[in-house]
């Protein structure tokens, strides 16, 4: 494919990518003036970026992860209009018998699935402290990490992030088993000193789920989880890109003191993203959906954010380059899961790409190096009929997923052109 490609200097180039079976097998330039070749699919008007990769979706379009984990499939395959390719189903605070259909249902994969692959659970909760609680279950809090440190340990085929708050008991020594067995512990839903946060990350744990949010305040005698976030010199955070979990100045801050090295975005999505205002649930708290998502305290209850609306108002309030969305979308979270195939658009890396234009709409969405979503006329394609993958720059187009956002493949190919300097300029590229 043909396409505005991050330069790794902030801006964008020209560039082609090709994809071999489900790998990427070559990334170069494609100055502007050349053809593009038979076999090429032409989105020289827009920008290809890794796939994103959400790594706390609790539900959407109507389906709450935590009650009906089964429909974490169908919610997958509607993510790809998203640019989403993977993603973790977040289980909120819920008792083990909801844990144990989640872990369930997360490996068993349905035959002929396209979607957005899961990349394991995200249990958040119930080793939570219940003085920042937010819209979990206080009742269904637990006071000591141990037993549910051996239960997802058990279960590590299924479980990808565990958000554990490192004050309660036993949570240094079960932060450091669970990572020692290969699940990623992040801190979150916290009233920690500075002091308990630091020794939890000592024990292995290596992120902040959505910093500030659920949190300690940052204060001048003891700036708690927040301030240790801040300043340490590796640990991950993910925020809520929208206008209600962060004001913009927060949003600020984190992008001055941990930048696009540290920093990744989520969405923290509930079941009424996608779908109508209206009541709904995040796990067994009911929430009500109009602007936002909210308890009948009136309490934030997850998001109705999307990804590429998360990057767009980061973009806006920090003037994120290309280079530094891509990071914050993909790569760092792929790199928090220790996920060496995803992230980046490289040679021998997984062909997981989001095209987007020049505002971060979507345009198209391949998985593993197949089309798997494509918004209407979105691209042109220099071949008169499909063609097999196998040493071509493009997939043959799968059929879409079965969802009302996914679109077939054009049947007549658009006429083909290069773009001209206009084109180019208006998404950044050099020329």
């Amino acid at each position: 494919m043909v396409a505005g490609l991050p330069n790794g200097r902030g801006g964008l180039y020209r560039g082609r990518v090709t994809i071999d079976a489900d790998r990427i097998t070559e990334v170069v330039p494609h100055p502007c003036g050349r053809s593009v070749r038979h076999g090429d699919i032409d989105f020289s008007h827009h920008v290809v970026l890794p796939g994103f990769i959400d790594l706390q979706l609790n539900g959407a379009f109507g389906n709450d992860i935590t009650t009906s984990p089964e429909s974490l499939w169908p919610i997958g395959e509607r993510l790809l209009s998203q640019g989403v390719t993977a993603f973790l189903p977040t289980v909120v605070t819920s008792g083990p018998e909801q844990r144990r259909a989640a872990y369930a249902a997360v490996l068993a994969r349905p035959a002929g699935y396209r979607g957005a692959t899961p990349l394991g659970l995200h249990i958040e909760g119930p080793a939570l402290s219940p003085q920042r609680a937010g819209s979990h279950t206080t009742t269904q809090l637990i006071g000591d990490v141990a037993a549910l440190a051996d239960e997802i340990i058990a279960e590590i085929d299924a479980v990808a992030l565990v958000t554990v708050a490192p004050e309660i008991a036993n949570a240094v020594p079960a932060i450091e088993q669970m990572a020692k067995a290969g699940v990623t512990v992040s801190l979150g839903h916290t009233a920690a000193s500075a002091t308990q946060t630091t020794r939890a990350l000592e024990a292995g744990a290596t992120a902040f789920t959505h910093l500030f949010n659920g949190m300690g305040p940052l204060h001048h005698r003891e700036v708690g989880a927040v301030g240790v976030a801040l300043l340490h010199p590796t640990a991950r955070v993910s925020i809520i890109a929208d206008s209600h979990h962060l004001t913009d100045d927060a949003m600020r801050l984190v992008w001055r003191l941990a930048g696009s090295e540290r920093t990744f975005l989520v969405t923290d999505a509930m079941a009424g993203m996608g779908a109508p205002g209206g009541a709904y649930r995040l796990g067994a708290m009911p929430a009500q959906c109009d602007e936002t998502a909210r308890n009948n305290d009136g309490s934030l209850a997850g998001s109705l954010l999307t990804m590429p609306e998360a990057a767009r108002r980061l973009r806006r309030l920090t003037g994120a380059s290309w280079d530094e969305l891509a990071a914050v979308t993909s790569a760092n979270p792929a790199d928090l899961l220790g996920d060496a195939e995803r992230g980046r658009l490289e040679p021998g890396h997984r062909a997981d790409i989001a095209v987007v234009d020049s505002r971060l709409r979507p345009v198209a969405t391949f998985v593993a190096g197949v089309l798997a979503w494509q918004r209407v006329e979105a691209a042109t394609v220099a071949r008169a009929a499909a063609k097999t993958r196998h040493g071509s720059s493009a997939d043959t187009p799968a059929a879409p997923a079965a969802t009302e956002s996914a679109v077939p493949h054009p049947a007549a190919p658009a006429t083909i052109g290069d773009a001209d300097a206009g084109a180019a300029a208006a998404i950044g590229v050099d020329i």
